[in-house]
């Protein structure tokens, strides 16, 4: 029983090697270190103690809550707390942590369901409305209350319809209008109309540093972040101008996260390391060249409430504590599910909790 007054359940699972040896136990031993010694019927000796695994996972298995897909690719949380994973092939799942239940929208085939089960970005209307962008089947808005899903896709010619069936970013803003970034431009939606607006230029007739859209973010002086394959632009919402950074100062033009921490620092990771961005010089500042941060493709950055940085790459989770330069690396046996991490697939939740997926 937690603290809570709840009762935690524990299983075997037979694709997680840090579960219970067996469900059948046969006795429980508790030592001086307040380690749980349990013996179990044809399934060894199992050892617990609550700081010695670091990490929790939420995989696809035969114990419930299970996610319908071993693949994540985003995960975000609502406002009422509960989480929304993208899959790479299982549509969305939907995870109410306090229940421990998992609700799955998937693609139907007779129609009435997701354009495809893969899901590249997540977010959320004033309205309680699920937006889902896909790899390559267009927009999806999920009603969660009725489960009735709407699609849409691109149009050639179509000047008010989606820009691209490529959907990997999205963001609704501090003034509730949502930007659609996929692989062909940058759209707004319009709910009164149910069309979309295309966005290329600010009022200067400055144009994004690339149509191709791999990352949206909001700062907290209400700027938008766009992360293309050509680096990264700047959108000042109050002056409708945009501003084109530097890519010479860039570690790698192709843009795979954009992360304020909580000194209201901007953070960007690459295909290629890690940048910092310098507010009086408007450059960036390269990670890569230094020998106490890694290297190579950077799929997430997460800033935790005590400054530092959780740091997600192709194999690696890295707690990064830039003020101290302070590295520690995690891997499969700290509990990860694998070292292998997805680009977008990063969440630092509103109670504290950290999520990572691959």
């Amino acid at each position: 029983m937690n603290q809570e007054g709840y009762f935690q359940n524990y299983f075997h699972d037979p694709k997680n090697q840090f579960t219970i040896g067996q469900n059948s136990v046969r006795f429980i031993f508790r030592d001086r270190q307040d380690g749980m010694w349990l013996g179990t019927f044809y399934g060894g000796m199992s050892y617990y103690h609550d700081r010695l695994i670091s990490f929790n996972t939420l995989v696809q298995s035969s114990v419930m809550p299970s996610l319908n897909d071993d693949v994540v690719n985003v995960i975000k949380q609502d406002g009422s707390g509960n989480f929304w994973i993208g899959t790479e092939s299982g549509g969305v799942n939907y995870w109410d942590p306090l229940t421990r239940q998992i609700r799955y929208y998937t693609s139907n085939r007779t129609g009435g369901g997701l354009s495809s089960n893969t899901i590249k970005s997540i977010e959320f209307d004033n309205s309680g409305n699920v937006f889902l962008g896909t790899h390559n089947t267009g927009l999806n808005i999920l009603n969660p209350a009725t489960g009735a899903v709407k699609n849409y896709r691109h149009i050639p010619g179509d000047t008010s319809g989606l820009s691209g069936n490529m959907v990997y970013a999205l963001l609704r803003d501090h003034m509730g209008r949502m930007w659609v970034g996929t692989r062909n431009g940058l759209d707004i939606y319009n709910p009164g109309t149910d069309r979309f607006t295309h966005f290329y230029r600010d009022n200067t007739g400055r144009s994004i540093s690339a149509t191709e859209i791999t990352y949206l973010m909001q700062d907290s002086r209400k700027r938008i972040w766009i992360g293309t394959i050509n680096g990264v632009s700047v959108l000042d919402t109050d002056k409708g101008m945009l501003k084109n950074i530097s890519n010479s100062s860039l570690s790698y033009n192709v843009i795979n996260v954009i992360t304020e921490d909580h000194q209201k620092r901007i953070w960007v990771g690459t295909r290629d390391g890690l940048n910092l961005y310098d507010e009086r010089t408007q450059t960036f500042t390269n990670y890569n060249n230094r020998p106490d941060l890694l290297k190579g493709n950077i799929n997430s950055v997460v800033a935790d409430p005590i400054g530092n940085l959780w740091i997600t790459t192709n194999n690696s989770l890295v707690k990064y504590t830039p003020d101290t330069r302070s590295i520690i690396y995690y891997d499969q046996r700290d509990g990860l599910q694998n070292n292998q991490f997805n680009v977008y697939a990063g969440l630092s939740a509103r109670d504290g909790m950290l999520l990572f997926g691959g």
